[in-house]
């Protein structure tokens, strides 16, 4: 069995088809340190590793519970991330899990993503698969 290394900027993240959901662990961002400060919400910053079977990378990201001020809501569970924090601008940050693979396999990917474009920015969402 190799390893290939899932990257991914996502709101909510869940495989199905050929790999089995509970493969990605934490899939709906619901298990880790949540102890945001204010507002239901904690910004973690690139290499934090409070989300559980998540690393974030690139720059921070927002996770935010029930109860927010910003009137959303998680799709699966209480939990979601916002990838922009409270940044209008890219970059943005992503977060990342390892996962094990059988080389030959297809995998479906899928994601419940949720966007704004107040700030004139398009939906946009990159997934990509490696080797490690």
């Amino acid at each position: 069995m190799s390893f290939r290394h899932l990257t991914a900027a996502t709101i909510c993240l869940s495989m199905c088809g050929a790999i089995q959901a509970e493969e990605i662990a934490n899939g709906s961002f619901e298990d880790g340190n949540f102890l945001p400060p204010t507002n239901s919400t904690m910004s973690l910053l690139p290499g934090a590793t409070d989300l559980l079977h998540w690393e974030v990378f690139g720059k921070s990201v927002a996770w935010s519970g029930a109860g927010n001020p910003f009137g959303l809501t998680a799709s699966e569970g209480s939990r979601f991330l916002d990838l922009t924090d409270y940044a209008n601008s890219a970059p943005f940050g992503g977060v990342r899990q390892a996962i094990a693979t059988d080389p030959g396999t297809t995998y479906l990917l899928s994601f419940d993503l949720g966007c704004a474009t107040a700030y004139g920015r398009p939906c946009v969402l990159t997934a990509t698969a490696a080797e490690v």
